[in-house]
């Protein structure tokens, strides 16, 4: 498993070309929807008010914008810790699906005894999306096309690692990217799996910089483990 990760690193480019069929509005979105940001914290208040346990405790920051709708979901029934969808404001305040974010409770074992723990828990974290996330999403979508599989640098977790999907949704009609990410905490092995899907025909996404900043991407990019 970890020679096909490095030869994923090694490998596999980004593929994909302009999609977006209405990008302006979303793109002009996430550039400024982060100039005063929502702190928003998955932390004992947060399980207190809502039944879900938290068992690695981390700060975001959400975006905040008049034309952009941010609808969390917390629902100790659901798998999930914690949703966020995010959905552009039209002029008549019909909402249009832009992205959204799932956070579960992930597992990434400290590996203190290897020569490299910090490398050794970014192939663990790889071997969960390669052998656990993969097998299931390509079962839903059978022409999911595999875009990057690889090690990235995300707010201050330890390690972290994502697999980053490209497919037709023919539930919605849309072309889509999922973008799986298992971000190792930093002192502990209980940490966070983001499942984040973008509609791709109305958000831009083309290369590792449009990733980045997307509304998930900056998300992702200030995440803080406390």
């Amino acid at each position: 498993m970890r020679a096909a990760f490095l030869m994923l690193m090694a490998a596999i480019a980004f593929p994909l070309t302009g999609q977006a069929q209405d990008g302006s509005s979303p793109t002009t979105l996430s550039a400024t929807a982060f100039q005063s940001p929502d702190p928003f914290a998955l932390d004992e208040d947060y399980a207190a008010a809502h039944g879900i346990p938290i068992l690695a405790p981390v700060d975001l920051l959400l975006p905040n914008h008049p034309n952009l709708a941010v609808r969390t979901v917390s629902d100790p029934d659901r798998a999930e810790v914690l949703i966020v969808e995010f959905s552009r404001i039209g002029d008549g305040g019909e909402l249009t699906f832009l992205e959204n974010m799932q956070i579960t409770d992930g597992f990434v074992p400290m590996h203190e005894d290897a020569d490299d723990p910090v490398a050794t828990r970014a192939l663990a974290a790889a071997e969960v999306l390669e052998m656990q996330f993969y097998p299931i999403w390509a079962d839903l979508f059978p022409d999911t096309e595999v875009l990057e599989f690889n090690r990235v640098d995300l707010g201050n977790a330890a390690a972290a690692v994502h697999l980053l999907l490209a497919y037709r949704d023919p539930r919605h009609d849309a072309n889509m990217l999922t973008r799986a990410v298992l971000l190792a905490h930093p002192t502990q092995a209980e940490s966070y799996l983001v499942t984040i899907n973008i509609d791709r025909d109305r958000v831009r996404v083309t290369d590792p910089v449009t990733l980045a900043a997307t509304i998930t991407g900056q998300i992702l990019n200030t995440w803080s483990y406390r």
